[in-house]
C-alpha cells in the first residue's frame, strides 16, 4: 500500500470515529465539530504565546520604561525652572506669560524631590519640590513600575515637554520621562564664602562712585539695610565672579532674607543707550536670617564663565545666562545694569541698581 493510500485509510477512520462519537452521519454536524475542535485548539495557543509575552514584559520593566530618548530631535532650553518661574516675579501673569511664551513647548531638565505621586486618566502625575519651586509632571503608563519604587521625600531627575499653560504657581511639564543621562550642564558651583574680605566702600544711596576708587566693591544702603558686592578670585574655572551679601543695620532681625535679580540692561554703543533683557531673573539661594545690626554669607551674584564667554546670574554652571545682543560685537569692555532687590519677612522690597564692566578677567562695579 502506497504512502497516500495509507494515509487516505487513516482520514476515513478518524472520519468514521468521529461520527459514531457524535452519533449522526450529518456532514454539515461533522464539519461544525471539527471547526469548534480547531478554534479551541488555535484559541488555546494564542493565549499561551500572549501569556508568555506580557510575563515577559513585566520580568524586564525596564526594558519597557527607558526606550532610548530622541533628545538629539529635540529642543531644550538652557533655562532652569527657578529660572522660568522667576518670569512671574513682579510681573501680572499676562505679562509673564509674553516672556515665558518662547520656551513653550521646548524640553527642559528637571530634578527635585516627589511631594506627591499619583494615578491620572492617561498615567500618572508627580509633583517635585525643588527649592523653592514645584514642579507637577505628567508621565505615560510606561512608567509604572519605576513610579511604583518611589516614596515621597525621594529625589527624582526627568526630562519633559513645558507646557503651553502655565500660570507662575508651579511649572508644568509634559510627555515627562525618568532621566537617566546626566544633565547637558555642570553640576552646581558650590557658594565659596572667601576669607578676608575686602574693606567695604560705603555710599549713599544717591551717591556715587568711579570705578578707579572703587574697582573691586560697593555697597548700597536703603532704610539701613543694603547690600556689598565684590569682585572674587578664585584659581578654579568658573570661581571668578562678584559676590553678594546682605547688610543689616535696623533695630530688628531680618527674617527668611532672599535677593533676587529683576533684570538686566546691556550697553548699546550704537544708540547709546541700554537696553533690557527681560530674561535675566534669578532668584538667588536663601540668606535666612540676617541678625540686627549684622551681615549675611556671601552668595554669588554674577560669575564669569569658565571659558571666559559670557557671564552667568547665580551659583549654577550655564543658567542665568547673561545674553549680549548678538547686534553687538563680543568686545571688552560689557558694560551692563544689574537691578537687584531684598526681600524679607515684614519688610518692604528693598530695590537697587548698579554698573558693572567686565573686561581683562574682572568685573568693576560701580554705583549709578
Amino acid at each position: 500500500m502506497t504512502l497516500a493510500a495509507r494515509l487516505r485509510a487513516t482520514m476515513l477512520d478518524w472520519a468514521k470515529a468521529i461520527h459514531e462519537a457524535i452519533g449522526t452521519e450529518s456532514p454539515r454536524i461533522f464539519i461544525a465539530v471539527f471547526a469548534i475542535a480547531g478554534l479551541l485548539l488555535f484559541g488555546f495557543t494564542g493565549w499561551i504565546i500572549d501569556r508568555g509575552y506580557r510575563v515577559k514584559l513585566r520580568e524586564q520593566p525596564s526594558i519597557a520604561g527607558r526606550t532610548p530618548s530622541n533628545d538629539a530631535q529635540r529642543e531644550f532650553t538652557q533655562r532652569t525652572p527657578h529660572e522660568l518661574l522667576a518670569f512671574y516675579v513682579g510681573h501680572t501673569a499676562l505679562q509673564a506669560d509674553k516672556l515665558i511664551e518662547p520656551y513653550k513647548g521646548l524640553w527642559i531638565r528637571a530634578e527635585g524631590t516627589v511631594t506627591f505621586l499619583g494615578p491620572d486618566g492617561s498615567g500618572f502625575v508627580t509633583v517635585l519640590r525643588s527649592g523653592p519651586d514645584t514642579i507637577e509632571c505628567r508621565l505615560g503608563n510606561k512608567w509604572g513600575p519605576e513610579l511604583g519604587r518611589l516614596n515621597n521625600g525621594d529625589k527624582l531627575k526627568v526630562r519633559g515637554k513645558i507646557s503651553p499653560n502655565q500660570n507662575g504657581s508651579q511649572l508644568y511639564l509634559l510627555e515627562v520621562e525618568i532621566d537617566s543621562d546626566p544633565p547637558a550642564t555642570s553640576p552646581p558651583v558650590a557658594d565659596m564664602p572667601p576669607a578676608n574680605p575686602g574693606p567695604p566702600i560705603k555710599l549713599a544711596s544717591n551717591e556715587k562712585t568711579t570705578s578707579a576708587s572703587a574697582p573691586d566693591g560697593l555697597e548700597l544702603l536703603s532704610d539701613d539695610v543694603g547690600v556689598r558686592i565684590r569682585f572674587y578670585r578664585d584659581p578654579s574655572p568658573g570661581g571668578e565672579g562678584l559676590l553678594i551679601r546682605v547688610i543689616n543695620e535696623t533695630t530688628e532681625p531680618l527674617k527668611s532674607c532672599t535677593v533676587r535679580v529683576n533684570g538686566a540692561r546691556s550697553f548699546d554703543s550704537k544708540r547709546k543707550t541700554f537696553v533690557p533683557d527681560q530674561l535675566a531673573h534669578v532668584l538667588l539661594p536663601p540668606f535666612g536670617n540676617v541678625a540686627h545690626n549684622g551681615e549675611s554669607d556671601e552668595k554669588w551674584l554674577v560669575r564669569i564663565s569658565s571659558d571666559q564667554t559670557h557671564l552667568e546670574l547665580g551659583s549654577i554652571n550655564g543658567q542665568g545666562i547673561l545674553r549680549w545682543p548678538t547686534r553687538e560685537p563680543i568686545a571688552r569692555p560689557q558694560v551692563w545694569l544689574l537691578d537687584v532687590s531684598v526681600e524679607a519677612d515684614g519688610l518692604a522690597a528693598c530695590n537697587f541698581c548698579f554698573r558693572m564692566e567686565w573686561g581683562q578677567n574682572t568685573i568693576k562695579v560701580r554705583n549709578l
